[in-house]
């Protein structure tokens, strides 16, 4: 009895886990304009639906990949990423991710936020991971600041550091840092795991927006759309009210992406939609929705992929 008790409430947890699943959808401009700008970042309204922009930051990524590249073959990206606030706030996280193969699809998401804790040892000395993260990212933000072309693979500071975070790779290839250890899980091999390396290094400006139905400015059709059921405790402050009815989360990315062993440069302009609307299962025709606005009123286009696997793809590796 107890078995099948707990059977069937483990079949409920799924059924629960399933229905509250946040469907993600991904465009890209090929041809922004200042008019499409103004709306991706959070400034207009689109086939009934507002979006206005809350927050801004941004952020730097450096893509991680073996010597041969087997992360990329197995549709999967590894990033170390700088994250900044704006606000003296600055985080460092690692993630292994999959590659969402088709629309609606859910990605694995496997994160590591201990970094600040890490240390390395190179050359008879102990250094902390943070510090050498720091020194990257540092000396390619004054390289995209000074305005002449980036050229990392000539710069010997960056290299050495680059170095150092090889060599902490190689040593955390088999540990439990968690995104390394889905590789193992995923049977990529300690030979090639150990061969972990930067390739490519970029950054990224994020504009955040909701999403919502404003009732006082919108569409007939969605001006009596029934209300979310998601309480107002898990509610952003400015999408409440009995006027508001939040439905999405959106992120407009203006990236620049660069190798760092060679000259090769891909910019990307992305936008991507998260559904908050509850039940999440009748949120579709509001994605649907907005989605054909993007592509009707903005010539956005559908694109999945990775920004590691655009700029890989872009670069021709």
């Amino acid at each position: 009895m107890k078995n099948l008790i707990a059977s069937v409430v483990l079949l409920l947890s799924i059924a629960v886990a399933r229905a509250q699943t946040e469907e993600q959808r991904k465009y890209v401009f090929p041809n922004l304009n200042e008019s499409t700008l103004q709306t991706v970042d959070g400034g207009s309204v689109l086939n009934g639906l507002t979006i206005k922009k809350h927050s801004v930051y941004e952020y730097y990524d450096l893509y991680l990949d073996t010597e041969e590249l087997d992360l990329l073959k197995m549709n999967l990206s590894l990033r170390i990423r700088k994250r900044d606030y704006g606000n003296g706030t600055i985080e460092y996280g690692m993630q292994l991710k999959s590659e969402m193969l088709k629309a609606g699809d859910i990605r694995m998401e496997i994160d590591e936020t201990e970094l600040d804790y890490m240390q390395v040892y190179y050359r008879g000395h102990v250094i902390k991971l943070q510090n050498v993260l720091a020194s990257i990212y540092e000396s390619f933000q004054a390289k995209l600041s000074s305005g002449e072309a980036v050229d990392l693979a000539s710069d010997a500071d960056m290299q050495e550091n680059l170095n150092i975070l090889k060599t902490w790779l190689a040593f955390k290839a088999n540990s439990a840092v968690a995104p390394l250890q889905k590789l193992r899980q995923l049977k990529l091999p300690l030979e090639k795991r150990q061969t972990l390396r930067p390739v490519l290094i970029g950054r990224s400006v994020r504009t955040r927006s909701h999403v919502f139905i404003d009732r006082k400015n919108t569409t007939d059709d969605l001006r009596d759309f029934a209300a979310s059921t998601r309480s107002e405790l898990e509610t952003p402050a400015g999408v409440k009210g009995e006027d508001k009815i939040w439905t999405m989360e959106a992120s407009f990315d203006r990236a620049q992406f660069y190798r760092v062993d060679a000259p090769g440069k891909h910019l990307i302009n992305e936008f991507e939609v998260e559904n908050k609307y509850l039940p999440h299962e009748n949120s579709r025709e509001l994605l649907s929705r907005f989605e054909d606005g993007l592509i009707s009123e903005l010539a956005a286009e559908v694109n999945l992929e990775s920004k590691y696997l655009q700029t890989m793809k872009a670069l021709g590796l």
